[in-house]
């Protein structure tokens, strides 16, 4: 089993919880492109509800901001 395999699978185990975490992990885990993680979100939320819902794609940018931002810097690259 190769490495990303691997990294996706321990994520699941770790993030089961947290739906939004474990998507953007496999998607990074198999693209060799930095993520737009605005963009990304943007299409995650749209994803998920089916079409564009806009109280819902404001409170994604808020917990983007708040509760999802990471400022470490080696986390971040």
């Amino acid at each position: 089993m190769s490495f990303r395999a691997r990294l996706v699978l321990e994520c699941q185990w770790k993030v089961s919880s947290n739906p939004i975490v474990y998507d953007l992990m496999s998607k990074m885990a198999f693209q060799h492109k930095k993520i737009n993680e605005k963009t990304w979100l943007d299409s995650y939320s749209r994803r998920r509800n089916g079409k564009l819902v806009p109280s819902i794609q404001e409170a994604w940018k808020i917990l983007y901001h708040t509760l999802y931002n990471c400022t470490y810097v080696y986390l971040a690259r």
